[in-house]
């Protein structure tokens, strides 16, 4: 009996909005060989294209070609597909909360996750599995301060970079998790942390 146009992998893909991300566990119906080799037949006439491993995009075309998800989106796409927890590291998170202007073209973000590597635009990301640890923080500014700190070590916070930190602990009001998230970083960060704080 053959399968309807409607039900077919082809068609759903052809369906779906541009912009949208697909993964291959999007579509568990269909055997996983039978789905790489559609989407490899998209990507090959250029309706999508391959992210990583089982991720697709289907891009909005521009006449400068096809423009690309940004990695915060690709990333919250994996980290709701994985149910998982995804935080920047490195120069990374450096960037995200203004502490550097360099924009790394390699990235490493912590994940509860699995393991994977990508690439978006050009920039190559690496999802690290992490500690539980990494990820009991409460508040997202506090999380992301510890990995910042980490990257930056003991006494590698400048005296401007010193001025963001403030401006962000001023800005964003943490005040009912600040203890429990102060808690989890080691003393030389909470002492960091808490002198900022003092002076805001």
């Amino acid at each position: 009996m053959p399968i309807l146009k409607e039900n077919s992998l082809s068609y759903k893909l052809d369906e779906l909005p541009v912009g949208e991300l697909v993964f291959l566990s999007d579509y568990p119906e269909y055997d996983v060989a039978f789905a790489c080799r559609i989407l490899a037949r998209k990507c090959k006439e250029g309706s999508f294209i391959k992210l990583s491993k089982g991720i697709y995009y289907k891009p909005v075309m521009t006449k400068f070609g096809p423009l690309l998800p940004s990695v915060d989106k690709v990333l919250q796409a994996v980290a709701r597909r994985d149910n998982a927890r995804i935080l920047p590291s490195g120069n990374a998170v450096l960037n995200q909360l203004g502490l550097s202007t360099q924009v790394p073209m390699r990235q490493v973000y912590l994940t509860s996750g699995s393991a994977r590597d990508l690439e978006v635009g050009g920039v190559k990301v690496k999802l690290k599995r992490s500690v539980p640890k990494t990820f009991e923080f409460q508040g997202e500014l506090m999380a992301l301060l510890a990995q910042a700190l980490k990257s930056l070590g003991k006494d590698g916070l400048t005296a401007e970079q010193a001025g963001m930190v403030k401006k962000l602990l001023g800005e964003h009001s943490e005040d009912e998790t600040f203890e429990h998230d102060l808690r989890l970083m080691p003393v030389w960060m909470q002492k960091v942390i808490k002198q900022l704080k003092s002076e805001i």
